[in-house]
């Protein structure tokens, strides 16, 4: 519990204290990284924008690109009426009263993964990532990115996955999950950790199909609760070889602003109306409605029931199968 409450004061302390960047204007929407590549600037960041025209709300534009959640905050703090888009396990660390006010916490799914080299196909739970974590060198997003957050979490629950714990530091690496997926390919890592939407048609997935890279389903207690474990295609049928879907749990995407309390006058009162306009919105007018993403959203199902609790027992029996074999040798 120690190690849980000192790693989490250390990742509030990093969201808290990484620096802020000022937004082009006060009615930026933030996403992430380029539009070409970035599906929050390149699909939820116009879809806000048109949900915004639509309730007299025009206006708006996109900020740029940020290197993920944290960062966002900082530019929803500088500029409180600035819109920006976030993963929900990370928007839900900052503790009360929190520096923004979440406009929809559910507008599309964000899901956890974890690959690793064909050759470590042993790795079938995630009892086995936490039992051999002392020989993993895992590599990850950089520090206001999405998947160092997620990590940071993960690392909170599971002090095995501690950096001083592992075979080598966390790497974080510049380049998002194309290059996180490339050092695990090149050998220079024996994991990759990241937080995508689930696309098959990703380049990212394709070349994970292409280096037959094998994925580590991020099921487990200790997740219960936390996030939602959901089942999801990461390949399509074809060149790559027969569709493919993954176990592994999800967090949501998430659209905020600013604290009205920071702001007075005009900003106050556009403030309070995009809040409140945008509050009313259904939430399933906020999601990406494009004939692209029609497979990802017929293509992921909620595990529950007793499926779930029979995944969460295997990762169980895979940590108390490992140290057992320690022990032994």
């Amino acid at each position: 519990m120690k190690t849980t409450v000192v790693l989490l004061a250390a990742f509030s302390a990093a969201l808290f204290t990484s620096s802020a960047h000022s937004a082009e204007g006060d009615l930026s929407i933030w996403g992430g990284g380029d539009p070409a590549t970035s599906a929050y600037s390149g699909v939820y960041v116009p879809r806000v924008q048109e949900v915004l025209s639509k309730n007299a709300l025009s206006g708006y534009s996109w900020g740029g690109v940020s290197a993920g959640t944290a960062d966002n905050v900082e530019k929803v703090k500088a500029h409180p009426t600035n819109l920006a888009l976030g993963q929900w396990d990370l928007l839900s660390q900052y503790p009360d009263p929190k520096p923004f006010t979440v406009i929809a916490q559910n507008i599309g799914p964000e899901c956890l993964y974890v690959v690793a080299a064909a050759k470590l196909e042993g790795y079938n739970t995630w009892g086995d990532v936490i039992g051999n974590a002392w020989q993993m060198d895992v590599a990850t997003g950089t520090e206001l990115s999405g998947s160092y957050g997620t990590w940071k979490i993960l690392q909170s629950i599971y002090p095995d996955l501690a950096d001083d714990q592992m075979n080598t530091p966390t790497q974080k690496l510049e380049g998002g999950a194309d290059a996180i997926v490339q050092a695990v390919i090149d050998g220079k890592a024996t994991h990759g950790f990241f937080v995508q939407r689930p696309d098959p048609k990703s380049p990212v997935f394709e070349k994970i199909a292409k280096a037959n890279l094998h994925f580590v389903p991020v099921v487990d207690y200790g997740l219960e609760g936390r996030y939602e474990f959901q089942s999801l295609k990461v390949a399509n049928g074809g060149f790559f070889g027969g569709a493919k879907s993954v176990n592994t749990a999800c967090t949501s995407v998430a659209l905020f602003t600013g604290d009205p309390a920071a702001v007075t006058g005009g900003q106050q009162k556009r403030l309070k109306a995009t809040i409140d306009r945008l509050s009313k919105v259904p939430v399933e007018e906020l999601k990406p409605n494009l004939a692209t993403w029609r497979d990802m959203w017929d293509n992921i199902t909620s595990i529950t029931g007793q499926t779930a609790v029979d995944m969460m027992e295997a990762s169980k029996k895979a940590l108390e199968d490992v140290v057992k074999d320690a022990t032994k040798g």
